[in-house]
């Protein structure tokens, strides 16, 4: 969950929260990120500021409703590995 919760009779229930898709520059943080990439390299070979690179991960991470860059990787592995074989442009760094 995303540290939502919901309050009934005096109990706090999580409440679990849907992941919203991913957009392109997400995506492609996160896959830089699966392959052991640092946030600084990506945005070195993105050609983007350190702070936006870091703003794609952590919007990533909101939207799968995680807490790391990890968790959020693992969530989205399947959309990850399936964007993943058509990528030969993003690997490029060019903007799709």
């Amino acid at each position: 969950s995303a540290g939502l919760a919901l309050h009934t009779a005096g109990e706090e229930v999580p409440v679990e929260v849907a992941p919203q898709p991913l957009k392109e520059r997400e995506l492609q943080v996160l896959w830089w990120m699966a392959q052991g990439w640092p946030q600084k390299a990506i945005a070195l070979q993105l050609h983007l500021a350190y702070s936006t690179v870091r703003n794609y991960s952590v919007t990533a991470q909101k939207r799968l409703g995680v807490e790391s860059g990890a968790a959020a990787i693992w969530k989205a592995r399947r959309q990850l590995e399936e964007w993943g074989a058509e990528l030969s442009h993003v690997r490029r760094g060019e903007d799709v």
